[in-house]
């Protein structure tokens, strides 16, 4: 019996001994086995929720990007967005028919505004200023949009196919022509390309139905065809839903009225009076620039434009002001400034008409001051350059012309 007391004993002293040792457990790899801490420390080199040099490198890309592409696609990346934000933040300059028929929303404007009221604000509102800040504004949303791309297709398949979409994506012609414009086209593809990462598809695990409701009805507010894809993708939502009245009660619902409030109390602040029930309707609308310029000018000047608004009369035969002018430039400059009192300082033209009215340009003592590249590939009304004329007169107006002009080139 003592015996086994000493073993006892003995055996108790071994494990206090033990018990004062520091014990080493063997570390497991398994992220199951990680505390929250190490997966915070490792999300730190994330951004996006990918990694930190592939966001870098994309909008490093889309600066580029911005930068590289310098002519003018359509005259709406300027007349349904920049003129409108100047005239928002400067109370002058020029709104085309739409603006004045209350028929465009003054919300996709109304984020450039925010930049020329802060640059406004800080005295740098330069005329490069409020060119390209802008641009670059709707550069970094671009690469956002690709990024979000990537992860959306990595989730839905592989790393492997991820990366080559994303490389068709950051190679393709056309996206790199038109992202860093600001166009509501690309803002339209910009919040398209977001939601489909937190739509409810199949393998997504960013699912969420708020978020993607919310850029919806964003992008239909920005323009309105973004309900021709987005009609069959939310029927899709709808039908698989097992929960379809909590869906638009709590999801469709809340955010179509909260997006569409606050749209309405935005145009209702910058029209000065509500909307007419017009709005709802879906015009494809184009404007041509008589004297050729799709640039912004930052100073209150008096200017001329050739107008193609659609028929909002019913005339048959309707001939809107530009084509009136193609029909006969000659003789249509030579009855609109019939006199040397009408004649404007400056004409800025499309290099394919300038043998076509040459013989006004001789008579109205008009010499060339300016030449811009425009386009490699010209066709229709369109040359490949722009050419500024100015009339021989001396004065502060056409110093002060000169010198926007200069600042433009």
């Amino acid at each position: 019996m003592e015996r086994g007391r000493e073993d006892a004993s003995l055996t108790l002293r071994g494990l206090q001994n033990r018990s004062h040792e520091k014990i080493k457990l063997r570390k497991r790899k398994s992220t199951l086995y990680f505390s929250t801490q190490e997966k915070n420390v490792r999300r730190r080199g994330d951004l996006l929720g990918e990694n930190i040099h592939l966001v870098l490198f994309t909008i490093a890309l889309r600066i580029l990007n911005c930068f590289l592409v310098q002519t003018s696609f359509v005259p709406d990346e300027y007349w349904q967005s920049l003129e409108v934000a100047h005239h928002m933040v400067f109370n002058y300059g020029y709104l085309t028919w739409e603006w004045t028929e209350r028929l465009r929303s003054y919300t996709y404007p109304l984020i450039f505004a925010s930049i020329y009221k802060i640059l406004h604000l800080l005295g740098k509102d330069s005329v490069q200023l409020l060119i390209w800040i802008p641009r670059l504004a709707q550069a970094l949303l671009s690469a956002v949009a690709d990024v979000r791309l990537y992860s959306l297709m990595k989730q839905l398949e592989n790393q492997e196919v991820a990366r080559w979409v994303f490389f068709c994506q950051l190679c393709s012609w056309f996206t790199w022509y038109c992202c860093t414009r600001t166009l509501t086209n690309t803002m339209e593809t910009v919040l398209t390309i977001i939601a489909l990462f937190y739509y409810p598809l199949e393998g997504s695990k960013s699912m969420n139905s708020v978020k993607y409701s919310s850029l919806v009805a964003l992008a239909f507010i920005i323009r309105p065809t973004a309900v021709i894809p987005w009609t069959p993708l939310l029927f899709r939502h709808f039908c698989q839903e097992p929960r379809k009245l909590d869906l638009i009660l709590h999801h469709f619902l809340p955010v179509g009225l909260a997006t569409l409030s606050l749209s309405l109390m935005i145009d209702r602040i910058f029209f000065g009076q509500h909307v007419e029930p017009q709005r709802i309707q879906v015009y494809l609308s184009s404007f041509t620039i008589l004297y050729g310029v799709l640039c912004h000018v930052h100073c209150p000047l008096p200017m001329r434009f050739l107008q193609c608004p659609p028929d909002l009369t019913g005339k048959s035969q309707y001939l809107d002001e530009a084509d009136v002018f193609y029909l006969n430039p000659l003789n249509w400059l030579h009855r609109e400034f019939h006199d040397d009192a009408s004649l404007p300082t400056h004409l800025i033209t499309f290099s394919i008409l300038e043998e076509e009215i040459s013989a006004f340009l001789i008579s109205s003592n008009y010499n060339k001051t300016a030449v811009f590249f425009h386009t490699h590939l010209p066709e229709g009304r369109i040359g490949s350059h722009v050419y500024v004329y100015e009339r021989k007169l001396k004065g502060k107006f056409n110093t002060k012309m000169n010198s926007e002009l200069s600042e433009i080139n």
